[in-house]
Parts: C-alpha cells; structure tokens; sequence
C-alpha cells in the first residue's frame, strides 16, 4: 500500500508545464514506511486539485484494502456494481443485529425475527428494506431490555412486508460499509455478492481535512 503519491498536474501559471505534486499519507508512513507511486492527472491544472487526487489515493488504499463475499435473496437483486451496502455481520461484531421482519407498520412497531437487547445510555435506529426497494431508517425509542418489538420514532413511507429485511445500528455499533464488485445468481433463488471496503468520509477527509476516526 503506497504511502506517497507523485502527482503530475499542467501548471498554466508556466505555460502549462508539467510539475509533480508531492503528497503523502503521515498515517500510512507510521505502519508501512515510505512506499511511493506515481499518478498524473490527466487535464489538471489546479495545485489544489492534484493534491486532493493524491490524497484520494492514499486514503483509498490504506482505508479500503479488504473484501467480503456472501449470499442472500433474490430480494437484493436489485442491487448493481458500484452500489454502496451495508451488512451487519453477527460474527464479527458479537451481536445479532439484522434479519427479516415477521410483521410491521409505518408508524408504530416493527416485529423481528431475533430478540435484541437495549441498552441504556445508547441511542438506536433501525433500517428496514421497503417493497418498492428503498431502504428507510428511523430512530427507535424502545425502553433497555430484551425485544423483539421495535417502537419506531418517525414514520416509514410505506408499510414494509413481512420477511423484509432489517439491520440496526447503536451508537457504538454500527453496520460496515462496502462498494459492490459484483453480483451474480449462484443458484435459483439466490445472490452472490462480492464486495470491497468503503469509506464514504474519506472524501471530507481529502477536501475539508476530516479527521479520519476508527469505526465502531
């Protein structure tokens, strides 16, 4: 994974000449060491703007290097290469925190196929995958405990169905974010999806400074 990038940009303040735009990741340099990589920004010609091309690529490499595979239903066939997901997977975060829906409405409860516990000082906000495709989150105002009820906060656009899938998300705990690869029909009736890491904040990172935090 590189550490510093050499961007070449056209710099119009001396007649449009080549000059290479020194970059580097402070963070990648502490675990990888200096591992340069040349890249040149074809048309540029703003500084700014190949720095921020630089750090683009850094960021993409050391943030964003692992990938998952997994199967599910003909429900998410919908979803397309290049698409942004979020999965919430049991055995990694130590709870089990999505499944299908065995009833729900717009404005009061979802019903879940798995009990969840809430705890108290967190906050809490379900997902759930609606018939038209859509994915709708809400807030949930359930008292600590074990449930299989989800008192929903604000009103859903429409009424989910049953089996419908749902993920939720706590303030310490929250679903990972992946860029779709791709999708193919392993078997009838069901999905393969491949995926790579994402990091949708690396963005403000590269044009606001955005401190880069660890996920929950």
């Amino acid at each position: 994974r590189h550490t510093v990038c050499l961007v070449t940009w056209n710099d119009p303040s001396d007649k449009y000449k080549a000059k290479v735009e020194y970059v580097e990741d402070p963070d990648g340099i502490k675990l990888y060491g200096v591992i340069s990589t040349d890249i040149t920004a074809f048309g540029c010609t703003s500084r700014g703007q190949a720095h921020r091309l630089g750090r683009w690529l850094l960021y993409s490499e050391r943030l964003e290097g692992e990938t998952v595979t997994f199967k599910a239903g003909m429900d998410t066939a919908l979803i397309y290469p290049g698409a942004i997901i979020h999965t919430q997977d049991q055995y990694r975060s130590g709870k089990r925190f999505g499944g299908r829906l065995t009833s729900g409405s717009t404005t009061t409860l979802l019903n879940i196929d798995s009990s969840v516990t809430i705890e108290s000082g967190k906050t809490y906000e379900v997902s759930v995958i609606l018939p038209d495709g859509s994915l709708e989150s809400s807030p949930i105002t359930n008292l600590p405990g074990d449930t299989t009820a989800l008192n929903l906060s604000t009103a859903l656009s429409s009424i989910p169905i049953n089996n419908a899938i749902w993920v939720l998300a706590a303030s310490d705990l929250t679903p990972e974010e992946w860029r779709v690869i791709s999708i193919t029909e392993s078997e009838p009736g069901i999905v393969e999806i491949s995926a790579l890491s994402s990091r949708q904040d690396k963005f403000d990172a590269v044009e606001k400074d955005l401190i880069l935090q660890p996920l929950k």
